[in-house]
């Protein structure tokens, strides 16, 4: 493995997977599929007991802060080469970016720039998309700022729940996180993103489900409601 001024040299280079749920568990076996070695997966402890039965050979670790020094000084001897984020949702310090010999891939469920930050899949049903977008990108110290590596999308279907754009996403995610690797492989860093059209979502949460009928039509809460729905706690009024 090259340094981050170079090239992916080695297909079996050392992985560090940070990853929570199904999205990580997908990804994780499509790497393994592709014979890339993931030597550590990092989680929550809500996912800890369910990546150590899936993986077992590999070893599964939890921190409370990934940018803790000394966890960053037990991550730093793992010597990896790439790090890539499925669903975790810890913020990364330059201290923790500069540890991986090359970068650190970032599996984001919205189009950049106009969907960076938190709960894009459900804010792109409220706001009626007609397609729902997913992104691969480089993780820099911003906010879902840096460089696209691969995209792709599918259409919003009738009557799709939060649990359906999930169920999507996931299966198209390992696929886009190959491509964006093999996007390195090939010396490709990607397209720059533009602050043009750049929007920031807040993460959403159980409030934000209020549906208010004197500024809210039938469409909108039609899609609040299929958004915040299973496994959400829904919306109310």
């Amino acid at each position: 493995m090259n340094s981050k001024n170079g090239n992916i040299s080695n297909i079996a280079c050392n992985i560090i997977l940070f990853a929570n749920g199904e999205r990580g568990y997908l990804v994780c076996s499509e790497l393994l599929k592709n014979r890339f070695s993931v030597t550590q997966i990092i989680t929550s402890t809500k996912s800890l007991h369910y990546f150590t039965d899936l993986f077992p050979d590999i070893e599964v670790l939890c921190f409370e802060n990934v940018n803790d020094q000394s966890t960053i000084f037990a991550i730093k001897a793992f010597a990896p080469d790439l790090f890539i984020v499925a669903g975790f949702s810890q913020i990364f310090t330059r201290a923790l970016l500069d540890i991986p010999s090359y970068h650190t891939i970032n599996l984001h469920a919205g189009p950049l720039p106009q969907y960076r930050g938190g709960s894009p899949l459900n804010w792109q049903l409220i706001n009626g998309e007609k397609h729902i977008a997913v992104s691969a990108l480089l993780m820099d110290e911003g906010i879902d700022t840096g460089n696209i590596l691969a995209e792709a999308s599918f259409p919003l279907e009738e009557q799709m729940t939060i649990l359906d754009l999930h169920y999507k996403a996931n299966q198209i995610f390992p696929i886009l996180c190959i491509d964006a690797i093999k996007k390195l492989l090939s010396c490709d860093s990607g397209q720059v993103q533009t602050s043009h059209n750049a929007t920031y979502w807040h993460q959403r949460s159980d409030d934000d489900g209020l549906i208010d009928f004197r500024s809210t039509d039938a469409y909108k809460a039609n899609r609040i409601v299929r958004a915040l729905s299973y496994p959400y706690p829904g919306a109310w009024t």
